[in-house]
């Protein structure tokens, strides 16, 4: 694996909690299940 294919895998996951923290702590205080937008 060199230092491209690392560095996108980094952004990649970096980019995903980006996403997923403020959204599940919007669900958490709207007391929303998550399972309504992830799907069963």
């Amino acid at each position: 694996m060199n230092a491209a294919d690392r560095q996108e895998r980094l952004f990649a996951w970096a980019v995903l909690l980006a996403v997923s923290v403020p959204t599940s702590a919007a669900l958490d205080l709207t007391g929303l299940p998550a399972s309504l937008l992830l799907g069963p």
